[in-house]
């Protein structure tokens, strides 16, 4: 998941909402289709994450950014999810309660509050459109629906890897072209899975997009110079919880003191301080 990138990453929701129609994700590899039905069979999940984007050309970094992931899930369409942007300590709150979809930024202190999506499948590209939160193959993508992935193509067997003391199969993919935010073309990603070999958990996820031409300011460079760039994503889970029990409370905003509405929200009915 990735906010505040929509600039770079839009590639990944547009890659998203192209595979919403697709049929089943019937010839993905065995260890793969084991991990996205132990998701999708899940009632309720938690986790908390980092996700670091790094946009560079060469050996050159452009620019990065790094944000903290809170999210809790429940099925059918229960949401709570705090995105901490660290370096701004800001944050963005966002919060489906059954009915009503709330999105908070503190930098603003506003809010936005619509009717929400009654599945997770038409809550993600919902979360694009009214919170500019783009998504990346992770396990939130995984619980919504894993025929999602069936559109992806060239599967590989990667080494396999350590991931904070758990051995991991590695498994990669090719995600579906879609049209670059970097520029005029389009791109594909090929996301890597570190996948738990003893519980078949996702523990991390690294995603890296084919170079795209974009117009940037170089160092030396006073005018912006078309350049070929690409841009890294790295998904880290640093806890998560299956199946936890998650009360109906905590997917309800209450706007913090002093937030205000923005044009055409419908406000909640309580005024107290949000958790971050």
């Amino acid at each position: 998941m990735v906010n505040r990138l929509s600039v770079f990453s839009g590639c990944m929701i547009l890659c998203l909402l192209s595979l919403c129609s697709l049929g089943k994700a019937a010839d993905l590899p065995d260890a793969l289709r084991y991990t996205a039905n132990l998701y999708a069979n899940l009632h309720s999940y938690a986790e908390r994450a980092t996700v670091e984007a790094t946009l560079q050309t060469n050996s050159t970094t452009l620019e990065r950014f790094v944000e903290g992931i809170v999210l809790s899930a429940k099925r059918p369409n229960l949401l709570r999810l705090v995105i901490n942007v660290p370096n701004r300590a800001a944050y963005q709150a966002v919060y489906s309660d059954g009915k009503t979809l709330s999105v908070y930024n503190s930098s603003t202190n506003q809010y936005f509050a619509s009717p929400t999506a009654s599945t997770f499948l038409q809550l993600l590209p919902l979360l694009h459109k009214k919170a500019q939160i783009n998504f990346v193959p992770s396990p939130l993508y995984l619980f919504a629906d894993p025929s999602l992935l069936s559109s992806f193509q060239d599967f590989k067997q990667e080494e396999d890897q350590t991931v904070e003391g758990h051995i991991c199969r590695v498994l990669s993919a090719l995600a579906p072209p879609a049209p670059s935010p970097l520029g005029r073309q389009t791109v594909s990603v090929r996301w890597k899975w570190y996948i738990d070999k003893r519980t078949g958990w996702i523990w991390r996820l690294e995603g890296v997009s084919e170079p795209a031409l974009l117009r940037v300011h170089l160092p030396g460079h006073p005018q912006p110079e078309p350049t070929k760039v690409i841009l890294r994503i790295e998904y880290r889970i640093l806890q998560e919880q299956i199946d936890p029990e998650i009360p109906q409370g905590d997917f309800r905003f209450h706007p913090p003191r002093g937030a205000t509405p923005k044009k055409g929200s419908t406000a909640p009915q309580t005024l107290q301080r949000s958790p971050k």
